[in-house]
């Protein structure tokens, strides 16, 4: 029988070396010159934020992240809504590992912060009481075969604090700890009652983005001599095959944990701007498909990591904080198989490698502050010369052609 376990070294090892570089990123630019005027400010200022939680697999909270919105009332108060999510291994005490459960905890907090060392150091606690959504997923080899009822509702509280450092403007480094209680629930497996209790510490870092700066600058395409500008970016989207066969009986659709027709895309980009036209970056995105033999059904997923150093070509228009821009590049893709599903059970399944790739796209961004953005993006990603092999026979190769429609924070945390 195939290896059931899933091999997380792939996205969770991308997402830890991602965790590494926004550290470094933002030790780099709280040494090396930022802005001396960024700081915090005793006036209405919505944000929005996004932070990781990868490193919480210590205490087996697993793929964890937080996004969030809020607002600054004053020097000391605001409000925001915390969108938390992670998963944990569900264990039945008779047939030990069954899956995964996720849970989305959606809670309204109260923030009070005491702005320090020229308001640039912000400690802060925060406490709220919200509800969150349930939901069983990736049923391990423990739950084939078995009825499991472990979807619901419940209410859920937060209390913690954390501390962030502005290193802009209109950015600031987060590092948040707090716990989450989530009332138990009730669920089944293979007809057993049990309760649920999905309460867990949450330990993230990233970043909060303000809406606006608190010292208004022209944007810097405006000057003669444009800078050049360091960015970091983080960005979700959509995607689906434009040619899913992989080889004889076998092809591409998007994962079981999907949006209707649709995959879930999850990347970030390291890049800089050079002046008022032209920038490079490198993306580096993450993806699963699920992999479908005839007359078997989907038998497993492939884990599909591209790579991808970019040329941008930036149009601003005119003054304005508008950016239209086209994109492409070259570099290469990783794949492997992961998450064998019980249609699979009796197939082996081989694939793993590194691949040629290329991808093209174009998007505009819109500058709501001069050191953030968001843009709205679409690409073509096209990898080639894929190996599988099933059950031991002779290996096939075949292409991976993709779109993917996505949405990007880029930070521009550093300019010279």
């Amino acid at each position: 029988m195939p290896d059931q376990t899933k091999p997380r070294a792939g996205f969770a090892g991308f997402r830890l070396d991602a965790t590494v570089w926004i550290t470094l990123l933002a030790a780099w630019v709280a040494v090396s010159g930022a802005p001396l005027r960024a700081e915090d400010s005793d006036r209405l200022r919505p944000y929005v934020y996004l932070r990781s939680a990868e490193f919480n697999t210590v205490w087996d909270v697993l793929d964890g992240y937080s996004i969030g919105a809020g607002v600054n009332l004053n020097r000391y108060w605001g409000v925001e809504l915390a969108g938390d999510f992670y998963e944990k291994y569900l264990e039945d005490p008779i047939l030990g590992k069954v899956g995964e459960e996720a849970i989305w905890h959606f809670v309204p907090q109260v923030r009070f912060r005491y702005p320090v060392l020229g308001d640039r150091l912000v400690p802060y606690v925060i406490a709220g009481f919200g509800a969150s959504s349930l939901q069983f997923n990736d049923q391990s080899i423990g739950g084939w075969g078995k009825t499991i009822d472990a979807d619901g509702y419940t209410w859920s509280a937060a209390l913690g604090g954390g501390l962030e450092y502005f290193l802009t403007d209109s950015v600031a480094f987060n590092l948040e700890g707090k716990y989450l209680w989530s009332n138990p629930i009730d669920i089944t497996i293979d007809g057993r009652a049990q309760e649920l209790d999905m309460s867990a510490p949450m330990v993230t870092f990233g970043f909060r983005v303000f809406l606006d700066d608190n010292h208004v600058r022209p944007m810097p395409w405006v000057a003669d001599d444009a800078p050049v500008r360091l960015f970091f970016s983080a960005h979700f989207g959509v995607g689906d095959m434009t040619d899913g066969d992989w080889a004889p009986k076998v092809s591409l659709d998007p994962e079981v944990c999907h949006w209707g027709a649709l995959n879930q895309i999850y990347g970030i980009s390291l890049g800089a701007d050079f002046g008022r036209n032209w920038g490079v970056e490198i993306t580096a995105d993450s993806m699963e498909w699920g992999v479908i033999v005839d007359g078997v059904g989907q038998v497993c997923e492939y884990a599909f990591v591209p790579v991808i150093p970019q040329a941008r070509f930036r149009y601003p228009i005119g003054d304005s904080r508008w950016v239209p821009f086209v994109m492409g590049g070259f570099g290469a893709a990783y794949g492997e198989r992961n998450d064998v599903k019980p249609a699979g059970a009796g197939t082996s399944i081989s694939a793993k490698g590194v691949y040629p790739a290329a991808s093209a796209g174009a998007g505009i961004e819109y500058f709501f502050s001069r050191s953030a953005s968001v843009s709205g993006e679409f690409h073509w990603n096209y990898s080639w010369g894929h190996k599988i092999s099933v059950n031991n026979g002779p290996d096939m190769k075949g292409d991976i052609a993709n779109w993917q429609a996505q949405i990007a924070l880029r930070l521009y945390l550093l300019e010279f």
